[in-house]
């Protein structure tokens, strides 16, 4: 993608997308930043998944559609989708795991953080003072959602800007703070070392009542460093690591080094061996292309 739209920074910097999108953003427009983003994210789905294309160039929502309706058993996302949680968090702007959710018959609500101060009015956290259940479940888009453009966090400016105004008002949703300092939390799809999770780790520890979080137990399912391009592997897992192993505010997250889909699947077996399924969920309800 970098070398396409003629970027210009140090051969290292060219698979980091916010950076991509910096530039794309300032040598053309914010706009045609995010219209080449979506059309990088449907290409890479395509050579992942080559027999979603057909003889209609269908967009990206309808692509992802097409991705839930084939899913079969053992594809992450399902996977993630029948997890007995009431509250998911995403870094990602795309709408598949909403998608995926109503595919496994929950109702979620989507929350998305209007966080651009405006001169009519400045940032505020998304409105919701409902009880989320198994069955109607949300999904706060941490960094927003393709289709509300003014939700999106796609570049080095617009993470800075976000900081900011993070800082300055209450920007994530009472019941995600509630549920990000209450219990056990599962890391997953992300690389440790990468911006976006760190922001969202540094958010969470931010937060009141993140003391409490010493008190659980978190997993972190990070690809194997043998799988990436780390120049010191070892030295690499063993930064990794130590970082994540707690200390000072920090609750300790233990790293399972892996694949996401691999961790999920043995997740869902451990899970089938307990009989008493009310200890994971509430009983499950029946029931613009973003939010489709």
């Amino acid at each position: 993608m970098s070398e396409k739209y003629g970027f210009p920074l140090a051969a290292h910097h060219s698979a980091d997308l916010t950076k991509i999108a910096q530039y794309l953003s300032v040598s053309e427009s914010p706009r045609y930043a995010r219209d080449r983003i979506v059309k990088q994210l449907r290409k890479q789905l395509l050579e992942l998944h080559p027999e979603l294309e057909g003889p209609e160039k269908l967009p990206l929502p309808k692509l992802i559609d097409e991705l839930v309706a084939k899913a079969d058993e053992n594809e992450a996302f399902r996977i993630l989708a029948e997890l007995p949680a009431k509250v998911y968090v995403t870094s990602s702007a795309d709408p598949l795991l909403l998608k995926a959710l109503r595919a496994a018959k929950r109702h979620p609500t989507p929350l998305l953080c209007e966080w651009r101060p405006s001169a009519e009015s400045h940032p505020q956290e998304p409105p919701y003072d409902a009880d989320p259940t198994y069955g109607e479940p949300v999904v706060y888009h941490a960094f927003g959602l393709f289709g509300s453009p003014s939700t999106l966090v796609l570049t080095e400016d617009d993470f800075f800007d976000y900081l900011i105004a993070t800082a300055q008002y209450s920007l994530m949703p009472t019941v995600v703070r509630g549920a990000l300092t209450s219990g056990s939390l599962l890391f997953l799809g992300f690389r440790f070392d990468d911006w976006t999770f760190r922001i969202l780790f540094r958010l969470i520890m931010a937060l009141g009542g993140a003391q409490r979080l010493r008190e659980f137990t978190h997993v972190g399912v990070q690809v194997d460093p043998d799988d990436t391009d780390l120049g010191n592997v070892e030295q690499a897992r063993r930064y990794l690591e130590r970082y994540y192993s707690g200390g000072g505010d920090m609750p300790p997250v233990s790293i399972y080094w892996g694949d996401a889909a691999d961790f999920l699947r043995e997740l869902r077996d451990q899970m089938d061996q307990v009989d008493d399924e009310s200890v994971f969920m509430d009983t499950v309800e029946d029931g613009d292309d973003w939010l489709a």
